[in-house]
Formats: C-alpha cells, structure tokens, sequence
C-alpha cells in the first residue's frame, strides 16, 4: 500500500485559457523545439481534461479554504512576488 501525505494546501496559479493558449503558441514560435503538442486541437483538449480532472480538486481545496490562488496572467515578476509573499506568510505560522 502506498503511504500518501497530507497535503496542507494547494497553490492554483489561475490564468484565462485565452491566456494559456496565447502562451502556449508562443512557446511553439519561439521554441528551437518544435513541439508536437502545441496546436489547437491538442490546447483544447488539455484545458477539457483540466476542467473535467483538476478542477473539482481545486473547489475541494478552496471549499476547506486550503486553496491559495495566484492571479498568473499577469508579469512574471508580479506573480513570483505573490508566491514569494504567501511562501512567507505560511512558513511563519508554523
């Protein structure tokens, strides 16, 4: 039997899937890999799978108010100084 841990809280890096997608063909442009994966039809069925799988984990974390939610559609930098923020605030309560 495999021993699972307890998981104290959940990170959910929100984003809109125009944004996901944006990026997503991005990385395809300017990628010296070309990666199979990244078309439309493909995007398309990941954020189904997202939505379908993921999702009702997330609203059972944010239900338990466990579910800490990061704005990702914004600069990396804005989004790495949220993280860094909650990282802080949650390492000194314990």
């Amino acid at each position: 039997m495999t021993d699972i841990a307890e998981v104290p809280f959940l990170l959910y890096f929100k984003c809109t899937e125009a944004q996901m997608e944006e990026r997503i063909l991005g990385r395809a442009k300017s990628s010296a890999v070309v990666r199979a994966d990244d078309n439309i039809e493909t995007i398309k069925k990941r954020f189904e799978g997202f939505n379908k799988e993921t999702m009702p984990i997330i609203e059972l974390f944010q239900k338990q108010h466990t579910c800490h939610t990061i704005d990702a559609g914004r600069k990396i930098d804005n989004i790495y100084a949220d993280v860094r923020v909650l990282f802080e605030s949650l390492t000194k309560k314990k």
